[in-house]
């Protein structure tokens, strides 16, 4: 082999060797790079690929104002839901978490998300029932009045399609009948729970009818009316609407009434019991 030969077969090694560590130095500074600037990259990335049912409900509970309120009283606390759910949400609340912890818990939840390789379904999981046991104590216990927004999110498998539904359309009628509309939702909706826990599954469905199909039809209805005609019918369905929240309000009380005298009869029975002996 010639000295050309040789020369030129060295420099072509030193070509490729340049070219590979030159390659392989793209891709770790780009890497360093994307790690600096999208430090959250990989956990938003694995969370978004994630076909878990759930991540939507989470999703939508960082919008809903309760979130904030979650956030101030057990955010800083429990910060393996509070990486799940950063990663759910959009960049402006995104943003909004992190302003709202003091610096070392800024630190913290950067190093804890920026160290998240991947989400399991384990995690998703723990997440939903932080979220759902909060949910449920502000149900049992209210801190303020509880809206429709509430009750769509705490039913969110169950009816948040057509509750979505009742507050999109309930726009086009009158102030006054919207009113109406979200006590009779609201009143309905937290009574379900109460029907479904002691299996009174007639009241359930009768209920749910209402609410899933009932309602959104008569709204969706009237707001295919001209002007003229809808608000006519808005009286009509405010006079409806009336009459059937009595008529649900006297049979919540009839069932209450019934219950109560169930347990004076029992309380007799024990006492005359205990005085026999």
């Amino acid at each position: 082999m010639s000295f050309l030969s040789i020369l030129l077969t060295v420099l072509g090694i030193l070509l490729l060797l340049g070219l590979g560590t030159m390659t392989g130095l793209f891709f770790v500074g780009r890497k360093l790079y994307l790690s600096w600037r999208k430090p959250y990259k990989r956990a938003i990335d694995s969370l978004s690929r994630m076909s878990h049912t759930s991540v939507p409900f989470l999703q939508e509970f960082t919008y809903h104002p309760l979130f904030r309120q979650w956030l101030r009283v057990n955010g800083k606390q429990d910060l393996q839901a509070l990486t799940v759910l950063f990663c759910a949400t959009d960049s402006s609340t995104k943003g909004y978490i992190l302003s709202s912890l003091p610096q070392h818990e800024q630190k913290k939840l950067h190093m804890k998300i920026k160290q998240k390789k991947s989400f399991t379904a384990e995690d998703v999981e723990k997440a939903v029932s932080k979220v759902r046991g909060y949910m449920e104590n502000e149900y049992q216990h209210p801190t303020k009045k509880l809206d429709l927004s509430f009750y769509t999110l705490y039913f969110h498998e169950d009816y948040a399609e057509a509750l979505k539904y009742i507050q999109s359309y309930k726009k086009s009628v009158n102030p006054i009948l919207q009113e109406t509309i979200d006590d009779i939702a609201t009143a309905v909706l937290h009574s379900i729970p109460y029907y479904r826990s002691r299996r009174m599954y007639e009241q359930q469905h009768k209920f749910e009818m209402f609410l899933t199909k009932d309602l959104p039809d008569m709204l969706g209805l009237i707001s295919q009316l001209p002007p003229p005609q809808r608000q006519e019918k808005e009286k009509e369905l405010a006079v409806f609407l009336k009459q059937f929240q009595q008529e649900f309000e006297e049979a919540e009380n009839s069932m209450y009434l019934s219950v109560e005298n169930a347990l004076q009869v029992k309380m007799r029975a024990a006492k005359e019991k205990f005085y026999k002996n």
